[in-house]
């Protein structure tokens, strides 16, 4: 139920992030971007929005790993979500323009989908596996 919870809060959150794009820019400080600057900023927040849906759900799932004491799904998925991160930087620091910022972005939002996947790939079992209601009364007397 609090996955569910999550996904639809991510949902929210990337619709509000995307819907309210114009308005962010608006309240900024710094106020005298060009057109070309603008469109960058904008596609570099819709970028990023997609990490307000992914990452909640990547902190749930490591922290409920690591609740049932299960350590090494979260050590591998933060070992392999830094490799990406690093072998991309590395292959995308070559050519560094203005057209950079979304690489970058996109960079951090495919190592988080990674991320994710690897912890589904452990967390996949609790779902399927049927579990027995635990009585609280008698648990508790």
């Amino acid at each position: 139920m609090l996955v569910i919870l999550f996904i639809v809060l991510g949902i929210i959150y990337v619709l509000i992030l995307n819907l309210f794009n114009d308005f962010i820019l608006k309240v900024t400080i710094y106020t005298g971007y060009t057109n070309e600057e603008y469109l960058i900023i904008m596609k570099n927040l819709q970028i990023g929005s997609l990490s307000l849906f992914i990452y909640p759900l990547i902190s749930f799932y490591k922290g409920f790993l690591q609740g049932n004491l299960k350590m090494l799904p979260s050590a591998i998925s933060l070992i392999l979500e830094y490799t990406i991160k690093v072998i991309l930087f590395v292959l995308i620091s070559n050519d560094i323009t203005a057209q950079t910022i979304p690489k970058i972005f996109l960079i951090f939002v495919l190592s988080q989908i990674i991320t994710l996947i690897i912890l589904l790939a452990f967390v996949i079992k609790y779902y399927l596996k049927r579990s027995k209601k635990i009585n609280v009364i008698a648990l508790l007397y």
